[in-house]
């Protein structure tokens, strides 16, 4: 059994052999075990308080440096809780008592000490000591635990007295929030009550006026040119005022901020305010103001004024009014919403009877299979043979007899159960030997009542049936066009091909509907898509061209047209696109072209001048090397120029070919140079397309060096000068005759036979052959061989 811990003494006694007697006798031999620590004085024993904690105390009251009562006194300053026993030699209870009032646990006369009485009162010490210990902590909490609940009571008592003045407070708070609902209750019931603003805002002005004590005030609203408030009604509260009403009342001063803020303003001290300023003379003595703005959609569009409240406004005033002025503002909404909603009902009255569509309402007979036609229109009443005023709250079986009636009721019923609109199919009613399709529509409104809208469809059936034969008429004059066309979907994904386009790009209509028909050669891709924006923003195209390739890979060359179709609210729908296969006519094109570039050389090598001037400008096209030599200028001084006072001394509207419609063959006429001398020439001139434009083409031979030798044979007046002339205008000629048709045969056989170009070519080598023809048997009238001619012209001698 594990052993109790020694409990610690200190002993406090002088005498060493009364100590060694007592720890004698308190020796481990007892049960108890004890732990004896000894001090000779009172100094030794403090310290040793001081440094240790000690169980109990045997304390000796005379000693060295301490005697009596004062020794107790001091010890127990240093020991605390723990228990003293006092050994005195005195053996007087009285002052054994003493001791033990002033703090010791108890007291033992030397004399009569004996080990039994020594460890009985050692135990009794120690326990006394612990229970006075334990005595003291309950002592302690008990102490907290009423000062804590009386802190707790008086806490209590002060909230509750704190609630009772609140809730007295509140009651009265209460109470006047209620007068105050009370208030606003009146008020909003007047705005139920009375339609027409100017009352209900006079009775919501009263009810505000009482509530904050007001005497004076009034209402009134913005006018339309927002500068002035027009007052409604205006109350002078017993004072003096001879201010005409009536007057206009500007927006200034304290109104003002009330208006530019929206919110509530007061002045109570407004004789002595800036706002005097603002009063015009004899208006009513104003002691304090208040401003509530009157708000309608956020903006406001008047004011109610208070005035002359005894002892100024307050705050909760302030309050009061902003809910007030709410409550006016909403009997203005109110008002003008019933105003709104008159003549809503008024239009609606008017439209309900305008409207090109029948209207029903109907609404259910309670136990019966029937309804009761609550409206109708006018559209209505025609629509089935009734009379104005026939129709109203009459049963839908006795009354709409031209429809299906078991089909309709059968309808009415289904919309009335299910609350879900219906569209049946349309019915076609006969009545005077006149049938109608009627289209119509049934719903249920959220009062239970039945709505039933008819429309008669009987010309958009025919329409329909109209617009089916042009489409049949569109889709075959499609099919038999001569020309490819295909129709594209918005997303150029293809709908429709017709027997033209498959012919020619080899791709039918069922192998690639709803496709894309690739056949834009890469280099045409490009161009193709800024054809399709254009057409994609409402524009057309026409004859462009470009290239496409068939099902087969060759490539085509195509002339296109294309536009868009669009619905009836002009969206686009899809493009139309025509083809028109020009491979055929570029390559003549092209074969026409570079005959036209032959036909150049030819006349370029030609000796003989050649000009072409196009036929309404009269503006020079071409003009070969000798005619520019003849003329003297280059060949981008020549072209581009009007012919007129430049190379043809002729002038403006007095062309023989244009102006006159003359023939010009073999005519001897004169060329311009660039200096503005006349060079004789002999000219021919042919009409010809060129480039496909209408052309003069008109040649020049210089005769200069024939009119002098004809000069010559004037003068010499002889035959054989005559002869010689002949023989040099032949000679000069035959050549480039010869030349001429010889190119030109060789032309003929690259030109197309139906071309304007060969007609032209072979009218020139026409006109050629006859000028041969001529020079031939002029030849043959000369016999002189040829000889050279003084300015190095070759003449012919007559052999």
């Amino acid at each position: 059994m594990q052993k109790n811990q020694a409990r610690k003494i200190l002993l406090v006694e002088d005498e060493s052999q009364y100590a060694l007697l007592v720890e004698e006798m308190i020796s481990p031999a007892n049960e108890e075990e004890y732990a004896v620590s000894w001090a000779d004085t009172l100094a030794e024993g403090k310290q040793a308080l001081a440094g240790d904690n000690f169980d109990l105390v045997l304390l000796d009251l005379s000693l060295p440096d301490s005697q009596g009562l004062e020794t107790l006194n001091e010890v127990l300053k240093k020991c605390g809780d723990t228990p003293v026993v006092v050994l005195t030699g005195v053996e007087d209870d009285s002052f054994g008592k003493t001791a033990i009032r002033q703090g010791a646990t108890d007291y033992l006369f030397k004399s009569e000490i004996s080990k039994r009485l020594l460890i009985r009162s050692i135990e009794y010490a120690i326990q006394r000591g612990k229970i006075t210990i334990e005595l003291k902590k309950y002592q302690t909490r008990l102490e907290e635990l009423v000062d804590q609940r009386t802190v707790k009571l008086e806490q209590e008592i002060y909230e509750k007295k704190q609630a009772e003045k609140n809730l007295r407070l509140a009651l009265a708070e209460t109470q006047k929030r209620e007068q105050e609902i009370t208030a606003l209750l009146s008020g909003a019931q007047a705005v139920l009550r009375y339609r027409h603003f100017p009352e209900a805002a006079r009775k919501v002005f009263n009810i505000c006026k009482e509530l904050t004590n007001a005497t004076a005030g009034y209402v009134a609203l913005l006018s339309e040119d927002g500068k002035e408030n027009e007052v409604l009604f205006l109350e002078a509260g017993n004072r003096k005022c001879s201010v005409d009403p009536e007057l206009p009342m500007p927006i200034r001063g304290l109104r003002a901020v009330a208006y530019e803020k929206g919110e509530v303003v007061y002045d109570n001290n407004f004789m002595q305010s800036k706002w005097m300023d603002f009063m015009p003379s004899g208006h009513v003595d104003l002691d304090n103001v208040l401003f509530a703005p009157l708000k309608v959609n956020n903006q406001t569009v008047g004011v109610m004024g208070l005035a002359n409240k005894p002892g100024g406004f307050s705050k909760n005033d302030l309050r009061l009014a902003t809910a007030f002025g709410k409550i006016v503002s909403v009997s203005l909404m109110n008002s003008r919403n019933l105003d709104s909603l008159a003549e809503s009902r008024k239009r609606f009255n008017e439209l309900f009877h305008l409207m090109n569509d029948g209207v029903m309402m109907l609404e259910k007979i309670i136990d019966k299979d029937d309804f009761e036609i609550k409206f109708i229109n006018k559209a209505a009443l025609q629509m089935f043979n009734l009379e104005p005023g026939h129709a109203g709250g009459e049963p839908v079986s006795q009354t709409v007899s031209a429809l299906n009636l078991d089909r309709f009721l059968s309808v009415l019923r289904k919309v009335y159960l299910e609350n879900q609109p219906l569209f049946p199919p349309p019915v076609m009613k006969s009545l005077n030997d006149k049938s109608q399709w009627i289209a119509y529509y049934v719903y249920s409104l959220p009062t239970k009542e039945i709505v039933a809208v008819f429309r008669d469809i009987t010309q958009q059936r025919n329409s329909r049936e109209e617009l089916r034969q042009s489409e049949e008429r569109y889709r075959e004059l499609i099919k038999s066009s001569p020309d490819p066309i295909a129709i594209y979907g918005q997303s150029g994904l293809a709908i429709d091909l017709n027997p033209a386009f498959e012919h020619l790009f080899g791709w039918k209509l069922a192998e690639v509907k709803g496709q894309k028909i690739n056949f834009v050669p890469k280099d045409q891709q490009n161009a193709t898509a800024a054809v399709l924006k254009t057409i994609n923003q409402g524009g057309a195209v026409k004859n462009f061209i470009t290239k496409r390739y068939t099902r087969q890979g060759d490539l085509l060359e195509v002339e296109i047209s294309a536009t868009a179709f669009k619905n009836t609210q002009g969206n686009i729908l899809g493009i139309v696109v025509f083809f028109r296969d020009i491979t055929e006519q570029r390559n003549l094109e092209r074969k026409i072209r570079q005959n036209e570039r032959n036909l150049r050389k030819i006349l370029d090598e030609l000796n003989t001048g050649i000009i072409m001037v196009d036929y309404h400008s009269h503006i020079i096209k071409y003009a070969n090397p000798l005619a520019l030599k003849m003329i003297g200028l280059p060949i981008q001084e020549v072209t581009g120029k009007v012919c007129h006072h430049f190379i043809c001394k002729k002038k403006k509207d007095s062309c023989p070919i244009t102006d006159h419609g003359e023939k010009i063959r073999m005519e001897e006429t004169s060329l311009l140079t660039k200096e503005g001398i006349e060079i004789p020439v002999l000219k021919s001139a042919v009409l010809m397309e060129m480039e496909g434009k209408k052309t003069i083409l008109s040649s020049f031979q210089d005769i200069t060096n024939i009119k002098q030798a004809h000069a010559e044979i004037v003068a010499k007046g002889k035959l054989e000068a005559a002869m010689e002339t002949a023989a040099v205008t032949c000679h000069q000629l035959n050549q480039p005759l010869q030349a001429i048709i010889n190119l030109g045969e060789a032309a003929l056989e690259d030109i197309e036979p139906d071309h304007q170009v060969k007609k032209d070519l072979e009218n020139i080598l026409a006109n050629t052959r006859k000028m041969a023809e001529v020079t031939a048997k002029l030849s043959n009238i000369t016999e002189y061989k040829t000889r050279k001619y003084s300015d190095q012209v070759e003449m012919l001698d007559v052999s």
